[in-house]
């Protein structure tokens, strides 16, 4: 049977206090680092990219993370969970 998994978060504030910015990529990097070391900097530069405004040359808001297409666990998953059950946790983790 396949499946796979995709998802993310961004955050584009109307008023930006610098502190929730840090705080925000602070939590969404804890959740990645939980399953796997390599998904923050794996995801943040595709959310990165895809909130690039060219024509402003700025970005809308301040990033987060991206992913798609996943379906082998991550590298950190507890051996007890199934490869689908392991990347739902990470998924529900980034809400």
């Amino acid at each position: 049977e396949e499946f796979w998994f995709g998802g993310g978060a961004d955050l584009t504030p109307s008023f930006l206090f610098e502190e929730d910015a840090v705080e925000f990529h602070q939590a969404l990097k804890q959740a990645c680092d939980k399953h796997d070391p390599t998904y923050y900097c794996k995801f943040k530069p595709w959310c990165d990219e895809y909130f690039f405004i060219p024509h402003r040359e700025e970005a809308r808001g301040i990033g987060g993370i991206f992913f798609d297409d996943l379906c082998t666990r991550p590298s950190l998953a507890q051996s007890s969970l199934t490869d689908r059950q392991a990347l739902l946790s990470f998924a529900t983790d980034c809400l």
